[in-house]
């Protein structure tokens, strides 16, 4: 005959060595238990609120992974509402508890849960937005080559980026190259005469003092002060050149003049032979516009992975326009700098503008906590011993006692669970 299991309940009584008096026959217990370490995140992973709703989640739910509490954590400032968690105890029978949010600072339940079968979300605190950040181009190329674009945002693949963007603009170069020698006693004035559309005065005349004997190069050289003496002149172009050349580079990138030329002849002086035309030898480009400029970094950046993961990119005129395509907290980092780079003519903006802050997408998550649930219903604190792994625990756990319901009974460890093997020894209760 096999001997029946020992049941705490049934009042067993045992003989003592006193003839006339009996004990309650008890049992020591060990009950183990390998909890994880707190995880925020175990339970359910990040769920959305939906505003002016609230739902019910059913699928996603993960059992924590011992009988143990949960947990609750919003993911930004000011959430609020009660979070309604619904499962089963150690012993099948349905429980709820309902943990009230409290922003980003984690909130454990007060029962522990053998199964989670369903969570009650609130009703989101605050209105998702979408961040909007507007760079504005300023200035136009007066120079071709490259633009320099620096996006920096939080969270983006190699931020902060650096872009260079092709610009256009090139400055039209007109050389005049003076031949002949003055004569020996061919001093006096020579006549440049110097045309360009759009300049102040155009045609203008500059007399040009050259002593006897002068070379080419020396009455080049006589020119070039001359034509930087004139205010009109200096205005419209660089003035420059080498040996007998004489050299206007016009300071801003535009379409090519046709009509720009040189023309030198003698006056009062003897020697020069007269050149009537200069040489167009670098026609000039109009350079891009702001707006053309902001086109080109759309589309750059537009076509970068790490940016266009993020954000839309638009824009119209001179504004380069980045807009979060998910709902996040406002990012203060997030700037995009224009610079010129390799060319010339833009002014340097190192901040762009936050003209729309973001609010991020309210969020909650359900995890476990360090409650751990006990077997028994105890109506007294009958624990000897609790160890964490091999190492007694020096100070006894918090038991929580409930005679009635088995999720009232609980415990919770002196020292923070670390993913190794719990065992309370205890007095097995009558």
């Amino acid at each position: 005959m096999s001997q029946a299991p020992f049941n705490p309940n049934m009042d067993e009584m045992i003989l003592t060595d006193a003839e006339l008096m009996t004990a309650n026959w008890s049992q020591i217990a060990k009950y183990s238990v390998t909890p994880t370490v707190i995880n925020d995140g175990s339970v359910m992973a990040f769920t959305s609120l939906l505003g002016g709703v609230t739902q019910t989640i059913t699928a996603g739910l993960t059992n924590p992974d011992v009988v143990r509490n949960v947990s609750i954590k919003g993911n930004t400032a000011g959430i609020t509402g009660n979070v309604v968690v619904h499962g089963m105890d150690g012993n099948n029978v349905a429980i709820s508890d309902s943990i009230a949010l409290n922003g980003v600072t984690t909130v454990v339940g007060v029962k522990p849960f053998a199964t989670v079968t369903s969570v009650d979300l609130p009703v989101a605190i605050h209105t998702p937005v979408l961040q909007i950040e507007t760079a504005t181009v300023v200035g136009t190329i007066t120079a071709g080559g490259f633009a320099t674009v620096v996006v920096t945002a939080a969270g983006m693949t190699g931020t902060p980026k650096t872009f260079s963007v092709a610009v256009i603009g090139t400055e039209q170069k007109e050389t005049m190259t003076v031949v002949g020698t003055i004569d020996v006693g061919g001093a006096g004035n020579a006549t440049v005469i110097t045309t360009a559309a759009g300049m102040t005065g155009s045609p203008i005349s500059t007399t040009v003092a050259v002593a006897n004997n002068d070379t080419a190069s020396q009455v080049a050289t006589k020119v070039q002060t001359a034509l930087a003496l004139n205010a009109n002149i200096n205005a419209w172009f660089t003035i420059g050149g080498t040996g007998a050349d004489v050299v206007l580079t016009r300071k801003a990138a535009s379409a090519n003049d046709a009509t720009m030329n040189m023309a030198i002849t003698n006056d009062t002086c003897t020697g020069l032979i007269p050149e009537p035309t200069s040489a167009n030898t670098l026609a000039g480009v109009a350079g891009d516009t702001a707006t053309l400029v902001a086109g080109k970094i759309i589309t750059a950046l537009g076509n970068d992975v790490a940016v266009s993961a993020l954000f839309n990119v638009s824009g119209s005129g001179a504004n380069v326009v980045l807009t979060r395509k998910v709902a996040a907290a406002d990012d203060a980092t997030l700037n995009v700098a224009t610079d010129n780079g390799t060319c010339a003519g833009l002014t340097t903006e190192a901040s762009s503008v936050n003209t729309l802050a973001g609010v991020i997408i309210d969020k909650v998550e359900i995890g476990v906590g360090n409650v751990l649930g006990f077997p028994f219903l105890m109506s007294r604190n009958t624990v000897l011993f609790t160890f964490q792994g091999s190492v007694v625990e020096a100070v006894p756990p918090t038991l929580v006692m409930d005679a009635t319901n088995l999720y009232g009974n609980k415990f919770t460890l002196a020292t923070a669970l670390n993913g190794t093997e719990v065992d309370i020894i205890f007095i097995v209760p009558e």
